[in-house]
């Protein structure tokens, strides 16, 4: 796939709409309030950064040494490191020559059409 021909193929894509949309998906499949807790959500966006890492050939040992590096400094301010992450993303999305909104829509619309499955998994879930 051509990172320039995908991305054509996306500019509407609008990202605080899509936000909106995963916000709704989020509410309705998970009502409870432990689901709405910025600490949970940071757990689950950590659990999946950390699939995409091993998808892509970080190793677990790799991740543990990052891991201690980012808790030996400073904590940073949430509303840069999100910008940070959307930026960082972006890139790992190009060196994987994926369209990132194309990527996203496709997920969601999975979740949607799996919101069953995945609340059974998610009351199976370990909590942290």
């Amino acid at each position: 796939m051509s990172i320039g021909t995908s991305l054509e193929s996306t500019e509407s894509f609008s990202l605080r709409q899509f936000q909106l949309r995963a916000l709704q998906w989020m509410s309705t499949c998970f009502p409870d309030a432990k689901s709405k807790r910025v600490e949970q959500r940071a757990l689950r966006f950590l659990e999946e950064a950390i699939e995409l890492a091993q998808a892509v050939g970080v190793t677990a040992e790799q991740a543990a040494l990052l891991t201690k590096q980012v808790y030996d400094k400073p904590v940073g301010e949430a509303r840069f490191e999100l910008g940070a992450v959307m930026v960082t993303l972006s890139g790992v999305a190009c060196a994987c020559t994926e369209d990132l909104a194309s990527c996203a829509e496709n997920e969601l619309t999975w979740c949607i059409e799996h919101s069953a499955d995945i609340q059974r998994k998610n009351r199976n879930k370990l909590t942290i």
